[in-house]
Order: C-alpha cells, then sequence, then structure tokens
C-alpha cells in the first residue's frame, strides 16, 4: 500500500503544524493579481531552491478560504522570483469554514509518496537553529 492510500487526518496536521511554523518563521509578505485584476495578500517562503510554500489568507467578501499551497520547483534559486505554476504544486491545505477552530481539508495534487516525507524534512532544517561556529 502506498502513502497516498494510507493518508489521514495525522498527514494532514503534520503538514498544517510545519507549513505553519514556516510561514510565521520564514513567510515574506506579497500580494497575487487574479484574473479580474484583483489583489490577494499571500505570503511565500522559499525553503529551499526547489520547494516554495504560499499562504493565502481568507476574504470574506470574495468567499475565499485561509490556506497553504507547497510547490515544488526545478528553477531558481533562493533570489529568483517564484511563479505559481500548478504543474509543480504538490498539495493544497484549505479551511473549511470561518468557525474557530478551523477544519482543514487537505487536497492532494501530486502523489505524497515522492514528496510527503522529504517535505517534512525539508521544513524541519528550515526551522532547525543555525548553529554558529
Amino acid at each position: 500500500m502506498q502513502l497516498h492510500d494510507e493518508m489521514g487526518p495525522e498527514h494532514a496536521d503534520a503538514l498544517l503544524q510545519r507549513v505553519s511554523a514556516a510561514m510565521a518563521r520564514l513567510g515574506n509578505d506579497g500580494g497575487l493579481v487574479d484574473d479580474a485584476d484583483e489583489v490577494a495578500r499571500i505570503r511565500i517562503a522559499r525553503i529551499n531552491p526547489t520547494l516554495v510554500l504560499v499562504e493565502r489568507f481568507a476574504d470574506r467578501a470574495r468567499s475565499r478560504m485561509h490556506g497553504y499551497a507547497a510547490y515544488s520547483t526545478d528553477h531558481g534559486g533562493h533570489d529568483t522570483p517564484f511563479k505559481m505554476d500548478p504543474r509543480e504544486l504538490l498539495f493544497v491545505l484549505v479551511e473549511q469554514h470561518y468557525a474557530s477552530p478551523p477544519d482543514w481539508r487537505l487536497q492532494l495534487v501530486q502523489n505524497p509518496s515522492a514528496w510527503f516525507t522529504p517535505l517534512l524534512a525539508e521544513i524541519d532544517a528550515a526551522l532547525a537553529p543555525t548553529k554558529l561556529h
């Protein structure tokens, strides 16, 4: 049985904990312009040259829920602009309602057996305190 078949609430919780911590510590504010030329507030955290996390904030006026997404990109580096390419999307984690505490829904875009464990390890490494020599 592959990890995809075994994904449960504990996997969504592990992603939510790591991704929200990474966004709080490593995220930078930004904006996203949609097809209607409306700007949405986002935060972006480049965990490493190939892993980018995006947080999109809730907007009740436009019926948009708070959520996170992860992209695996094979181009660019820490200083290279990032383009949100749907072909590079790994997962989306979205609140289900505006109540507190929220319930989250995990949408898998790519098979997690290829990325789940390495993604958690990369986020943990990025969040680890640096040691000065």
